[in-house]
């Protein structure tokens, strides 16, 4: 007889009634780290700078019967960084999830590029990632009892990132301090870790790819395809999840294996 514990997939998500964040919420990843965080039992707040895709995954939630609400925070201004937990804390009744997806590349030569945008790219892919880090690790200690943190980073992280050279930055960096949150939080039982992915069809990169580009994309990709949002929400739902409950610290590549492609011209298969 199997043991009873791991009869039940809820219970070992663990994630029933828990109350979740995310940071970019209306669309591609964000839209389905929440919907499937909502499927699993949370209750998902939501903060998006387009109000209408985040009112419309608030009312998918709320159809999967769980709680859920739109937020009126800009993470871009740090003085309003100071409300966002409270209000999570206020529409859901408490905050146990992070999920962080807001970013974009600036796509620019390096030598064309100016600090203001430079810096600009570090404001949008990773200084709110540890503002909001710090004001959900606070209200964690001061309730006794942890939560994990999700950051999606990008495969422009871990590898040369040429003409984005400060979105690449920015998402090294958010690997780092992934890593330096995990051992520093741990023994407050917060688990912090991140996701680099590959290339991923979202509703913005596939109005802005090309035919001919989405093909040299796929022929790079061992798995021969392309990202889909739910494949990194997955990984989102594990990581948020119990299942992970001794992960932290940890970027977990999801890319179709293009990141260890061999340099050898011909492909093997079996």
């Amino acid at each position: 007889m199997a043991d009873e514990k791991y009869g039940d997939l809820t219970a070992i998500l663990g994630l029933q009634g828990k109350k979740a964040l995310i940071n970019g919420g209306g669309q591609g990843i964000g839209r389905s780290s929440a919907l499937l965080l909502a499927t699993a039992g949370a209750d998902v707040a939501i903060v998006d700078n387009v109000p209408e895709l985040g009112q419309a995954v608030v009312e998918e939630i709320k159809g999967l019967g769980r709680k859920s609400a739109l937020l009126d925070i800009n993470l871009l201004d740090d003085s309003q960084m100071s409300r966002l937990v409270p209000a999570v804390v206020k529409e859901l009744g408490g905050l146990d999830v992070v999920i962080n997806v807001v970013g974009r590349p600036l796509w620019r030569a390096t030598h064309e590029m100016t600090l203001d945008e430079w810096d600009g790219q570090f404001r949008l892919n990773l200084d709110y990632i540890f503002r909001s880090s710090q004001e959900a690790f606070q209200y964690w200690r001061d309730r006794g009892h942890g939560g994990s943190i999700v950051s999606i980073s990008s495969g422009s992280g871990t590898e040369a990132s040429p003409g984005h050279a400060a979105y690449g930055a920015a998402k090294a960096a958010l690997i780092q301090l992934t890593q330096t949150l995990g051992v520093e939080w741990a023994t407050q039982g917060v688990r912090v870790n991140a996701i680099a992915p590959g290339s991923i069809r979202t509703p913005r990169s596939v109005s802005r790819t090309p035919a001919e580009m989405e093909a040299k994309i796929i022929e790079k990709v061992p798995m021969g395809r392309r990202g889909e949002s739910d494949d990194i929400g997955k990984v989102v739902l594990f990581l948020a999840s119990e299942m992970s409950s001794y992960v932290t610290g940890q970027t977990i590549i999801v890319d179709g294996g293009s990141m260890i492609e061999n340099w050898f011209p011909v492909r093997y298969s079996s």
